[in-house]
């Protein structure tokens, strides 16, 4: 439901923006979870929602990066299959880990961030 919004917001302000902030509220709300600061049944749901769209926005974005990265049709395709094996082993390992999930995804989250922080200051200087 959102994916279409995010790509729109993508074409609007830029994919590295939205990555950022899907990262945020992707990794907020694990950080939550994780230290066990929800106080009720319905604000987990609420944040687990949160987590939801930041992971839409993450979508979006590299629904938005793959075909400009790979323009020749071969490597996209195996970029897209690439990147759809990578959510099936997070989806997996977010089954099989259970609470400790919403663990992995603050070192993830932040190692992405920063990551992405850097590629955009490096773009912004070019």
């Amino acid at each position: 439901m959102l994916l279409l919004p995010l790509r729109w917001l993508c074409a609007r302000i830029g994919p590295f923006l939205v990555l950022l902030a899907g990262l945020w509220m992707f990794v907020q709300s694990s950080a939550v979870i994780a230290f066990g600061l929800i106080t009720s049944p319905a604000s987990f749901l609420v944040l687990r929602g949160v987590q939801g769209a930041g992971a839409a926005a993450l979508t979006a974005v590299a629904l938005t990066l793959l075909p400009r990265a790979f323009p020749s049709p071969d490597r996209r395709e195996a970029a897209l299959l690439g990147w759809s094996g990578v959510l099936l082993v997070g989806l997996a390992a977010g089954l099989m880990l259970g609470e400790k999930a919403f663990w992995m995804n603050l070192p993830l989250g932040v190692l992405s961030g920063a990551t992405t922080l850097r590629l955009l200051r490096t773009r912004l200087a070019a």
